[in-house]
């Protein structure tokens, strides 16, 4: 009995040498001050994250660590407290959400954010005899469980046009699947989602949504064609609805500390490559504004640090 309490007490005496040993290591330092963890606040940003790190491995010494989110929502508070996540993708209206909430209130800092990755396209699909919004007044609307972006996204659209109505918690194709199965009778998901879909054009149709005066600096005008969603558009069709930004939001702190640092080298290295990666899925302008929003200071620096915009400008949606 006594051996094996020695034994284990020299085991962990061991154990914690190996530790302080490794975190006395430089390259410890160096890995660290050089990695960058890049959360997805949902599983369909999972790809973009990916190409993120792709493109930019390697660039200024940079890692970047892909880290799979449970939830917009959620990512706010991931993003303020969690060590080891340096960066989000979160939609924009889902940062004004959590906002409005006061989500973000004594958090000792600020949400900012370092480029507009790409524009979110909402759409509002509904069973064909609902013909408007107003129309949805106490029916069922899947937009999702309440961490989730579409959950916030809805919140702000239907309160924003006193909308009452009863929440499913049901989102991207999950939420297509309950309206086909009478359990919704309107669902909001992305455009992306809904072009997966084949949904029965007699039985459904996507409602026009416009940008409430109240959500201005949220939300800009967008249009539903033919070549998005092919069944639901018809040739010489369009539908006029609302669109939100992706942001690679940030977690301002002091300007002197090692995150500030790391930031200034993951933002130079994005917008470096910014056509290559703004080419591969929504071509966008990365050094566009997201209104209401305020670009964190690193990325500042490096914008302006460039002496040549013409990788930042790519043909895009103009945002």
């Amino acid at each position: 009995m006594v051996s094996s309490v020695k034994r284990l007490l020299t085991l962990g005496f061991l154990l914690t040498v190996s530790i302080l040993g490794a975190q006395a290591d430089p390259r410890a330092d160096a890995l660290n001050s050089n990695t960058l963890g890049l959360l997805a606040s949902e599983t369909q940003w999972l790809a973009e994250a990916m190409d993120l790190a792709n493109v930019l491995q390697h660039q200024n010494g940079l890692r970047i660590l892909p880290i799979a989110g449970s939830g917009s929502i959620q990512a706010v508070s991931d993003l303020v407290f969690i060590d080891g996540i340096d960066a989000a993708l979160i939609p924009a209206d889902a940062l004004t959400y959590a906002q409005a909430q006061g989500l973000t209130k004594g958090m000792g800092g600020s949400i900012s954010y370092v480029a507009r990755l790409q524009q979110i396209e909402l759409v509002l699909v509904a069973r064909i005899e609902f013909a408007d919004i107003k129309s949805l007044a106490g029916k069922r609307i899947a937009t999702g469980p309440a961490q989730s972006g579409s959950f916030a996204s809805g919140e702000l659209i239907f309160g924003a046009n006193n909308l009452d109505f009863l929440r499913v918690p049901r989102q991207g194709a999950g939420a297509l699947q309950a309206l086909e199965r009478g359990q919704a009778d309107a669902a909001l998901v992305t455009v992306d989602v809904l072009a997966e879909a084949q949904l029965n054009p007699a039985e459904f149709h996507i409602v026009t949504l416009s940008v409430p005066e109240s959500l201005s600096g949220t939300y800009v005008p967008a249009i539903i064609t033919p070549e998005e969603v092919p069944g639901l558009v018809a040739i010489g069709q369009a539908y006029e609805t609302i669109a939100s930004s992706l942001a690679i939001a940030v977690f301002s702190k002091d300007k002197n500390s090692k995150q500030h640092e790391k930031l200034k080298k993951f933002s130079a290295a994005l917008f470096a490559s910014g056509a290559e990666i703004a080419g591969q899925k929504n071509p966008t302008n990365l050094s566009a504004d997201i209104p209401g929003w305020t670009r964190h200071g690193a990325a500042v620096e490096a914008l302006a640090a460039l002496t040549s915009d013409s990788k930042l400008l790519v043909n895009g949606d103009g945002q």
